[in-house]
């Protein structure tokens, strides 16, 4: 059968507890695969399901994806499709109704962006980067503290990545990202950051960026992490959040 007649009809397995993480651990591959075909239809089909669910639904199936990193860390054959997947499921509203008074909820974004961190944390596979940065990106719809922070410190930390595409794609979606949410940059620097972002050859030597990069840390509110090359020093602990930032940041050399 088609993938159009096909989809609609799997799909419905999301909605029993027992299948539904077997249930989106197959979806992924095909709505983050590269058929267009395949993408279209499964996604398609998966939404227009998830419109109609309850809120426990579409919290179970976030929950589902989130443990599907886990399963298959490191194999990039799952995690770049949990990643596209993810995406959508988050800027596609799945993920609007969180209380934020739920700590079981709130937990979702947050082990998300965890598990995207330590994905890409010494990867050189581009595509896993690109796909990566969006799903950070997306994150920041999220106030919660626990999330955006390191969201930004991540993005902020890739638009002086090695690779440019890498450096393109931050730059872009720190910029979207900045449009369609409030609060996530200063207001007194607003006009700087939404000229700086769309403006700047992010494809230039690195060395030649990392001054106007710094500057933006700022302008986001949050700190740059800078790792220690001499002897060790007695800092103040931190949330495991920070930790896990900066292991990012010295692994990947910025």
């Amino acid at each position: 059968k088609s993938p159009a007649a096909t989809f609609p009809r799997l799909v419905h397995l999301v909605e029993s507890e027992e299948y539904t993480l077997s249930a989106v651990s197959g979806l992924v591959i095909s709505i983050g695969g590269l058929s267009e075909s395949l993408v279209k239809h499964s996604w398609d089909a998966l939404l227009r399901l998830l419109q109609k669910e309850s809120v426990s639904t579409r919290l179970r199936v976030a929950k589902a994806l989130t443990s599907t990193l886990g399963t298959f860390k490191g194999n990039d054959r799952v995690i770049i499709p949990v990643f596209k997947t993810a995406h959508l499921f988050i800027t596609n509203g799945c993920l609007d109704e969180l209380d934020a008074s739920d700590e079981s909820q709130t937990n979702i974004p947050r082990d998300l962006l965890l598990s995207a961190q330590s994905e890409m944390r010494g990867s050189s596979d581009v595509n896993k980067l690109d796909a990566g940065a969006s799903l950070v990106a997306a994150l920041l719809q999220f106030p919660f503290a626990q999330v955006r922070g390191p969201s930004l410190q991540t993005l902020l930390a890739f638009l002086c990545h090695k690779y440019p595409r890498v450096r393109r794609r931050a730059a872009e979606e720190l910029y979207m990202q900045v449009l369609t949410h409030e609060g996530i940059v200063c207001q007194e620097r607003m006009e700087e950051t939404m000229r700086v972002l769309p403006e700047t050859d992010w494809t230039l030597p690195v060395p030649e960026l990392k001054a106007l990069r710094d500057s933006l840390y700022g302008a986001f509110g949050v700190e740059r992490v800078v790792v220690a090359t001499t002897g060790p020093k007695k800092v103040a602990a931190k949330p495991k959040e920070d930790s896990s930032y900066k292991d990012f940041v010295k692994e990947m050399h910025y």
